[in-house]
């Protein structure tokens, strides 16, 4: 059972992951990483 659950959960994630790869261009996808990193730097 609960190694159902897992195999449920982990086929949400790649789901998700690829429906945000097609939403998204891949200039969106690199903006939103550099704005990631410079928060991050910032906080750090």
């Amino acid at each position: 059972m609960r190694k159902w659950l897992v195999f449920l959960f982990l086929l949400l994630i790649i789901s998700f992951s690829v429906v945000g790869m097609l939403q998204n261009s891949p200039t969106h996808g690199t903006e939103v990483e550099t704005t990631i990193e410079k928060n991050f730097i910032q906080n750090s």
